[in-house]
């Protein structure tokens, strides 16, 4: 870890690395703040704002007293099916919000 970049954002940015490639899977638990502190000689809270990036981003959740684990990710495909129902929406002239809303609703 030696880039320009915090080093929490590396952190993170290994990890997504790490689960994109399958190497950890969904459900897997990942190594604990105060393994990732050691293993990379950070501080446990530069470790803890890591994870807390891969919680922002959905690629893990926390389970207090447990610990992190890898969440699952849509595929590339799901993606697509998804933009393309919502394509003719946004160009119909609803705000991405409106749908937002009208899938919170739907939940």
């Amino acid at each position: 870890m030696n880039d320009a970049k915090p080093v929490y954002l590396q952190l993170a940015e290994n990890y997504k690395r790490l689960i994109d490639l399958g190497v950890y899977k969904e459900g897997d638990i990942l190594p604990s703040v105060r393994e990732l502190a050691l293993a990379y000689h950070i501080n446990p809270n530069t470790a803890l704002r890591g994870y807390g990036e891969l919680i922002n981003e959905n690629y893990a959740i926390s389970i207090p007293k447990k610990g992190y684990y890898v969440l699952k990710k849509p595929s590339k495909r799901s993606k697509e099916i998804i933009y393309q129902a919502l394509e003719p929406l946004l160009q119909e002239g609803y705000t991405k919000e409106e749908i937002k809303e009208a899938i919170r609703q739907w939940k």
